[in-house]
């Protein structure tokens, strides 16, 4: 049984939520990876310093946040000089809130009363 999500392309997506359905599914990882590189760039307020500190290039991270911003099919950022939209700020809130919980969610697992036996 294929229970794999067929490929949606960013235009198809924003197309779809213009006609009121839902937006392509992301998968979990992807969707905490590109949150995970907006916030640094919002805490940074820089692509290359965020960049530097996820060890991943200034171009890689551009290319995400504008992934991001065609899958939610809103612009987040202004890039020159580097500003939140009204929708960044908002996000931004929820990036950081998803972020700490995950993190507080692994600690809370890892701590040695669930280490493996």
């Amino acid at each position: 049984m294929d229970t794999s999500v067929p490929e949606v392309s960013d235009v198809e997506a924003c197309e779809t939520l213009r006609e009121g359905a839902t937006c392509e599914i992301v998968p979990c990882a992807e969707a905490l990876q590109s949150m995970a590189v907006f916030a640094a760039i919002v805490d940074a307020r820089s692509f290359s310093v965020a960049a530097q500190t996820l060890g991943i290039t200034a171009s890689a991270a551009s290319g995400c946040i504008s992934r991001l911003e065609a899958r939610l099919c809103v612009k987040l950022l202004k890039r020159r000089p580097l500003e939140l939209t009204p929708a960044g700020e908002l996000f931004h809130r929820h990036c950081r809130r998803i972020l700490r919980d995950v993190a507080e969610a692994h600690a809370a697992i890892e701590t040695p009363a669930h280490a493996p036996a």
